[in-house]
């Protein structure tokens, strides 16, 4: 840690330092760093042996200087000067760790906010994002197109959100852990969201001239705008995607499919899990789900088929009384398996099938985890066995077996 010399400054338990370079050279380099008098205006003083930035210290990257770097390095904000058309950072294999912001500036550190970076290689390398919630960006990054391409960035952030308010433009972008929320990440590689992590996005596209290589879902991609208000469209725009984890498709009036903005993009027509949150969320393809279908909202299917591959499931979730329709339900293409989840009550007002195509429910089962499912056009009139009831409720721990003539309840 470097903070204040208790020789020099005996009164003073700790004052965080900010260092700047006078030279290009290695990180861990004492040499190549000023640090500020705490206690001056703009005063620097050349550091002392073993002193460099670490964990709890501001670094600036002054004008015309390169670093680079022998070992992984930590800092609290690290600042990257715009002034000159050089390369700024390479930190080869290793990677830079930031706890607090990142930042552009132009003229002497501590500058002033730049909006550019002249520079195609200005940085090149990893950076990895830790510490708690937080706006990452502190004044201005610049975001020139091209710009940023050529370094690697990593959300590791275990239960914290970390949200940037500006375009992102970087070669690969992974959440390790965490939650990264942001409305436009541009990149020119892969996007990968590791199981457990969550990013919460408006776009995701190239930065490029073709679709950015691979996205691959394990924990949660969430295109949402509840975070940062856009007029941009949910926009996603990979050449290969694997979906094995949970998409959750947020907004109103938003669309499944919408990835086709390039030539070069797959469909996003696969999912494992998938939240019908908005309404209506509207498909422009067929799309397949394998895991859940979560319905909170309402899917609005254009004609496009809704796949339930086998041993799938559609959950009803909503937060207010909902009602089977044959958009998310029909019965050409019927869900395996069907839970009631929703407090208020679902409504089911014709025939409906689980299982293959043309088979009542058979060994399929529909699971009544709480609240009330109205079975019209029966009389409401609760009762448990077998015939025709109107409603039913019962805990987790029973299910209830649909066909066309009756609803059985059967207790473990």
């Amino acid at each position: 840690m470097a903070t204040c010399d208790p020789i020099l400054y005996p009164f003073i338990e700790t004052i965080t330092l900010r260092f700047r370079t006078h030279r290009s050279g290695v990180w861990q380099n004492y040499k190549i760093w000023e640090v500020e008098d705490p206690f001056g205006s703009d005063i620097w003083r050349f550091a002392k042996y073993g002193e460099y930035p670490d964990e709890t210290n501001p670094a600036y990257l002054s004008a015309g200087h390169t670093i680079t770097m022998e070992k992984d390095q930590d800092c609290l904000d690290l600042n990257l000067n715009s002034d000159n058309d050089v390369i700024r950072f390479q930190t080869g294999t290793f990677k830079i760790i930031v706890t607090g912001t990142i930042r552009t500036f132009t003229g002497a550190a501590v500058g002033s906010d730049s909006s550019g970076i002249p520079s195609n290689n200005w940085f090149t390398g990893t950076m990895e994002l830790v510490g708690s919630s937080r706006e990452i960006i502190q004044g201005a990054w610049g975001n020139f197109a091209g710009a940023q391409d050529q370094f690697d960035l990593i959300v590791n952030a275990p239960s914290q959100i970390l949200t940037c308010l500006v375009v992102m433009r970087v070669q690969n972008f992974k959440v390790v852990a965490g939650s990264y929320v942001s409305r436009t990440l541009k990149l020119s590689k892969k996007c990968i969201i590791e199981s457990g992590a969550k990013l919460e996005i408006i776009v995701i596209e190239k930065t490029t001239t073709t679709a950015f290589d691979l996205l691959k879902i394990v924990g949660t991609l969430r295109l949402a705008k509840d975070f940062l208000p856009s007029a941009n469209p949910l926009q996603v725009s990979a050449k290969v995607i694997q979906n094995n984890g949970l998409v959750e498709y947020v907004e109103d009036s938003e669309s499944i499919g919408i990835n086709n903005v390039d030539p070069a993009s797959h469909p996003f027509d696969n999912f494992k899990d998938l939240s019908i949150i908005g309404s209506p969320i509207t498909l422009t393809r067929p799309i397949t789900v394998t895991g859940i279908l979560k319905y909170v909202g309402t899917l609005a299917r254009a004609g496009f088929l809704l796949n339930y591959h086998k041993g799938s499931t559609l959950e009803y979730a909503g937060t207010a009384l909902q009602t089977v329709t044959l958009q998310e339900w029909d019965n050409k293409n019927c869900p395996k398996n069907v839970i009631f989840n929703n407090s208020n009550g679902v409504t089911i007002d014709d025939q409906r099938f689980l299982g293959e195509v043309g088979f009542p429910v058979q060994a399929e089962t529909a699971k009544i985890k709480e609240g009330v499912v109205f079975i019209k056009p029966f009389e409401i009139s609760p009762r448990i066995g077998t015939g025709n009831p109107a409603s039913v409720w019962v805990d987790e721990n029973n299910f209830a077996i649909l066909d066309e003539n009756d609803l059985v309840i059967l207790t473990e």
